[in-house]
């Protein structure tokens, strides 16, 4: 989880995880996306440019059905995985194209007083991606959308605990 922007040892994190692999149903399966934030940082559990972030300051996840068809969402989850899965009618291919990291911003070192609320980080750099979504007709193969988002990651600072 993190708090005042940096890793710390609170419980959390799997709400995020777990938008971060409904985001991914809906997207590849060409839903509407209403309502999306990434992390903070990048922190590799979901594909660059693909996680999405729920928090209780006002960060959601939102997606509407604009398929003509019913849709059922069904979610398996274990301790250590989660599995989302999308169930409907096909009226569309999805693909993703997503740029080369750009805009590199570098992470700042941080002491922070050893304790419990302090969580050493090696840090890693920020970067902005451009995730696209080329959502093709199923049956003919022809361009209906082609969606840009920008996704930026602020650098995960590095923290020392002294």
């Amino acid at each position: 989880m993190i708090v005042d922007g940096r890793p710390s040892k609170a419980a959390g994190g799997g709400v995020s995880f777990l938008a971060g692999a409904i985001y991914n149903a809906a997207f590849e399966s060409g839903l509407q996306i209403t309502e999306r934030r990434n992390a903070p940082y990048y922190d590799g559990m979901m594909p660059v440019g693909m996680d999405a972030w729920v928090d209780g300051a006002g960060a959601d996840l939102k997606i509407k059905n604009n398929s003509k068809h019913g849709v059922m969402i069904e979610v398996y989850a274990t301790t250590s995985k989660v599995s989302v899965k999308l169930w409907g009618t096909k009226t569309v291919d999805v693909d993703l194209e997503t740029s080369d990291r750009h805009d590199i911003t570098y992470a700042q070192f941080k002491q922070i007083p050893r304790g419990p609320t302090c969580v050493w980080s090696d840090g890693a750099e920020g970067f902005t991606v451009t995730a696209t979504r080329v959502i093709t007709d199923a049956d003919t193969g022809k361009e209906i959308a082609r969606e840009k988002t920008d996704v930026k990651y602020g650098p995960k600072p590095k923290i020392a605990c002294v």
